[in-house]
C-alpha cells in the first residue's frame, strides 16, 4: 500500500510547483513597470521604439504619468497619452 502512496504524493508536489512556477512566470514583475512619462519614454526608446508623445503641452515631462500607451499600425511606432501634474510653475 504504501509503494502507492509515495509515488502519488511525488507527483501531486511535482505538478503543484510546475503549476506555481508557470503562474510566476505569467505575471510580470511590477518592480520593472516605469514610474514616470520619462522612464516609460526611454524604456520605449530602448527597445527600438519610435514614440510620440501626446498631453505634455505646457509641463515638463518629469512631472507627467503616463496614461496610455497605443500601439501604431505603422511598425515600432508607439503614442504614449500623458497626464501632467497642475500648478507646476512656469
Amino acid at each position: 500500500m504504501n509503494c502507492l502512496i509515495y509515488p502519488a504524493a511525488a507527483a501531486l508536489t511535482v505538478s503543484a510547483a510546475l503549476g506555481l512556477a508557470g503562474s510566476a512566470i505569467a505575471q510580470p514583475d511590477e518592480s520593472e513597470e516605469p514610474k514616470s512619462a520619462v522612464d516609460a519614454i526611454a524604456q520605449l526608446q530602448s527597445e527600438g521604439k519610435s514614440v510620440h508623445v501626446v498631453g505634455a503641452e505646457d509641463s515638463p515631462l518629469q512631472s507627467c504619468d503616463v496614461a496610455n500607451v497605443v500601439e501604431e499600425e505603422e511598425a515600432n511606432v508607439v503614442t504614449v497619452e500623458v497626464t501632467c501634474e497642475d500648478g507646476y510653475p512656469r
